[in-house]
């Protein structure tokens, strides 16, 4: 039976896994701020990951943006993020960009 990468690095323990969970301490009224989910497209688990806490995030009242980084792995999002001509860097920047207040 293989061995589940979960498994290697939160225990097998059900508890910890639900502790562990971001979703788990989403609720309404808790200041949580706009989220922005980066996720790799062609990857089915985080796929519905990502839609897992989009869902759970809209349902507490968060606003949330999800993105889809097709043709990617999850370290290439992470390495290619900044760069002018990546697709998740340019959907970052239109998240931020209703966020940001001007300086005093």
């Amino acid at each position: 039976m293989p061995i589940r990468r979960t498994s290697v690095r939160f225990g097998n323990d059900p508890k910890k896994h639900k502790e562990f969970s971001a979703v788990t301490h989403v609720a309404q009224g808790k200041g949580i701020p706009p989220f922005l989910v980066l996720y790799v497209a062609g990857h089915p688990d985080v796929t519905a990951q990502a839609r897992r806490l989009s869902g759970v995030l809209e349902s507490a009242g968060v606003p949330v943006t999800l993105f889809g980084a097709s043709e990617t792995t999850h370290n290439k999002l992470n390495a290619d993020l900044g760069q002018p001509d990546n697709a998740a860097t340019r959907e970052l920047f239109k998240f931020l960009a209703p966020l940001q207040t001007a300086s005093p």
